[in-house]
């Protein structure tokens, strides 16, 4: 799942847990610590941030389908989903944080589409959904030996019954 953001109208904080780390726990690093203080780092708005461009669809040749829904979604708090190759504490700079923009070739204004702290992926978890009642799913192809390397060969809208 790929979500647009709006980086005009939202805001980020960054925040430091500190506490002793829970043995047997997985999932959200949240929830592996027993937190004992949460410390504010910094807080400004999206289009404060540093930008860069990627591609989120193949950049290899093939036939793909994507699926698109205009879904409202509740966010749990982001954090760095690869694991780090350092031990302990990654230190703070809001330089490392980046906004990902989209350069697919059926973009015509980029979107965006994600952010990254130290050139790492931060994950998202869903904490709740709000579906909207249709969604659109597109078959296209791509082809860097193509005059067009982006073609949609077929695109249909579907409700539920």
């Amino acid at each position: 799942m790929v979500p647009h953001l709006e980086p005009r109208s939202l805001w980020l904080g960054a925040y430091e847990l500190s506490g002793p780390e829970l043995e047997g726990r997985s999932g959200h690093p949240a929830d592996r610590v027993g937190i004992e203080s949460i410390r504010c780092l910094d807080q400004f708005s999206l289009r404060d941030a540093d930008n860069e461009t990627c591609w989120f669809y193949p950049t290899e040749n093939g036939d793909y389908l994507c699926w698109e829904n205009q879904r409202s979604l509740e966010l749990s708090p982001g954090y760095p989903a690869d694991p780090c190759v350092q031990q302990g504490k990654i230190p703070y700079e809001r330089s490392d944080l980046r906004l990902l923009w989209s350069l697919m070739a059926d973009d015509q204004a980029l979107t965006c589409v994600g952010l990254t702290y130290q050139r790492r992926r931060i994950e998202w978890p869903v904490a709740a959904t709000d579906p909207e009642p249709f969604a659109t799913w597109t078959s296209f192809r791509v082809d860097s030996m193509a005059d067009d390397n982006y073609l949609e060969t077929s695109s249909i809208t579907v409700f539920p019954s």
